[in-house]
């Protein structure tokens, strides 16, 4: 085992200061700013209350967009982070939906995204096991989002790295040992059977950090971007999740700002 993945298993119960990520975009075509977001909330907000509305995301077959899989789309809470972007209030529960289970252990990601981090924070060559934004999950967000109690049931796993196969200079890396990880290509094929299940809403707070929304890309403008682990078309870019749900593997530079975070992590149930 490399040594800076024995450092992850050791800085995964460790308590650390959160730091501010990303800074806010400005509107672009077809993009939501932030403050128009909130306003749209608030509307589906009232809506719901006076019964005009259904809830978001409680009006798809769970099964029927993440598959067959025993206990696929259940969703449980576990930790707390920032999510309405109103700290006055304290931090809000984190809820995951389970992708598949072995036993009495779970493969969950969180439901929302959660925050807005570059995936690296230099523009380099770089795979998943030496970027900055797997040591910040596996620092700074877990000792913020759980407490020791919820982080001694996080399962330090084997995370296999494998090569993006849509370009030839475009390496995985190295295997590694982590805690609380992002999907990769494949687990983003393999566990959501459709464009519109792996679309996620950013949390106001993530949204106030960068992320972004668009009505031209999801009708709903309820859809952000979101990082994936596998390399894009070369080792300088990081593949992702687009609004609407598709997969692209060509990616994004490492460095871009405004592509959103969904952890991903085997917990005990």
């Amino acid at each position: 085992m490399k040594w800076n993945n024995i450092f992850l298993a050791l800085a995964l119960p460790l308590c650390l200061g959160l730091s501010a990520c990303g800074s806010s975009n400005g509107s672009e075509s077809g993009e939501i700013g932030f403050s128009e977001f909130l306003a749209q909330e608030e509307a589906k907000e009232e809506l719901i209350e006076e019964g005009e509305a259904n809830p978001p995301h409680l009006d798809r077959d769970d099964q029927e967009v993440f598959g067959s899989i025993e206990g696929a789309g259940e969703i449980i809470s576990l930790g707390q982070y920032e999510q309405d972007s109103d700290s006055s209030n304290g931090a809000e529960a984190i809820e995951w939906i389970v992708l598949t289970r072995e036993g009495d252990k779970a493969l969950v990601t969180s439901k929302y995204v959660l925050d807005c981090h570059k995936f690296n924070s230099e523009q380099t060559d770089v795979t998943w096991e030496d970027c900055s934004l797997r040591y910040w999950l596996n620092g700074e967000f877990a000792s913020t989002a759980f407490s020791a109690e919820e982080r001694a049931r996080i399962q330090t796993r084997t995370v296999v790295n494998d090569d993006n196969t849509e370009y030839k200079n475009s390496f995985g890396g190295n295997d590694t040992e982590d805690g609380i990880f992002l999907l990769s290509l494949n687990e983003a094929k393999m566990y959501f059977s459709e464009n519109e299940a792996r679309m996620c809403p950013p949390t106001a707070y993530a949204l106030s950090q960068g992320a972004v929304l668009s009505n031209v890309f999801s009708p709903s403008g309820e859809g952000t971007r979101w990082w994936l682990r596998s390399p894009g078309f070369d080792n300088g870019s990081a593949s992702y999740v687009n609004i609407d749900g598709t997969i692209d593997h060509h990616g994004f530079i490492v460095r871009t700002g405004d592509c959103g975070v969904r952890p991903a992590m085997w917990i005990q149930m």
